[in-house]
């Protein structure tokens, strides 16, 4: 089963509460959060407390160097997972494989063209893999 991607504000709940775990008197006061909607933010909570509001927002700081090649490597791995696995109920399921991790090398975004090519690559591998399972010896011992 695949797992959802979470929100922009979801995100920001789990570093809320990280935060509040790691820091529970951070604001020296208790307070209770409200996510502030889309467009009318800074902030991004409001923390509402005997001596008022509190604003909250949360910021990231990014290096430029350092993003450029792991925008690079998701942009790979989300076309990589939409390529293999939209519609993977209507191909074939293995039996003795529970989960295969492909990695694309570095060479960049597969063609539009050699999607299909590789996505019928990808499964037959699988289920030639699959079925040969039990009786290929390279395998004895690994389970």
């Amino acid at each position: 089963m695949l797992t959802p991607r979470i929100t922009h504000i979801q995100r920001e709940r789990i570093v809320l509460n990280d935060l509040e775990a790691s820091f529970p008197d951070f604001t020296g006061r208790g307070l209770v959060w409200t996510e502030v909607q889309a467009g009318q933010d800074p902030p991004d909570f409001i923390g509402h407390g005997q001596s008022g509001p509190v604003g909250l927002e949360l910021v990231e700081w990014l290096d430029g160097d350092q993003m450029t090649p792991a925008k690079s490597r998701e942009s790979r791995r989300d076309q990589t997972h939409h390529i293999l696995a939209d519609g993977w109920e209507q191909e074939y399921q293995p039996r003795n494989i529970r989960g295969a991790f492909p990695s694309l090398s570095n060479a960049g975004r597969v063609a539009r063209g050699d999607e299909p090519p590789l996505r019928r690559e990808f499964y037959a591998y699988a289920a030639d893999v699959d079925r040969g399972w039990l009786t290929d010896r390279e395998r004895w011992g690994v389970f």
